[in-house]
């Protein structure tokens, strides 16, 4: 018994050390791919971002995947400190990079891009991101929006437009051909 306990012991001590080779194997794999990641969101955002001063990178956790925004000097710049716009071009950001990460023709469906943005992000995202964001893009926005300025930046890359009318009366929504803008036209 004291042979077959001493098997036990070594299967169960290479056991651990190939789990615990395994576990720095997959850390260090995904290490990889958090750091083309988090380089590629910092690229995604310096584009869109009017404050480039203010975030120069992001860095990404290996293990908890957590984020974040961090200065020229390495210091962290808490998260709850970005305004709303900063927030949303961050969520862009991330989404836009796991999208290029990903290296899969994506199609990609954003509701109410521009209303929490400035004029300057949003002609960042009209310009920069709209037109790279997916293989198709489809926007869904209010009729504040997007006005007649940034519907002619828009107007070279839209293959199609429509425009939703709710009718209170019948409770329905009907579909006209054209923006609202556009359909004016």
């Amino acid at each position: 018994t004291s042979e077959v306990s001493d098997n036990s012991d070594r299967v169960e001590k290479y056991s651990n050390m190939a789990l615990n080779v395994i576990r720095k194997y997959r850390i260090e794999l995904q290490k990889r791919k958090t750091d083309l990641l988090a380089t590629t969101i910092t690229e995604c955002y310096l584009k869109l971002a009017n404050k480039k001063n203010l975030i120069k990178k992001i860095e990404m956790d290996p293990e908890s995947l957590d984020w974040q925004c961090v200065t020229e000097n390495g210091s962290e710049i808490p998260r709850d400190s970005l305004s709303a716009g900063e927030k949303q071009l961050m969520v862009i950001s991330v989404l836009w990079a796991l999208a290029i990460c990903s290296k899969k023709k994506l199609h990609v469906i954003i509701d109410t891009p521009l209303s929490r943005l400035d004029s300057l992000h949003r002609i960042a995202l009209i310009t920069t991101y709209f037109p790279n964001a997916g293989e198709q893009t489809i926007i869904l926005s209010t009729d504040s929006e997007i006005d007649e300025g940034y519907y002619q930046l828009m107007k070279e890359n839209i293959g199609d437009e429509f425009t939703l009318n709710y009718d209170e009366v019948s409770k329905s929504t009907s579909i006209q051909k054209g923006y609202l803008i556009g359909a004016k036209q």
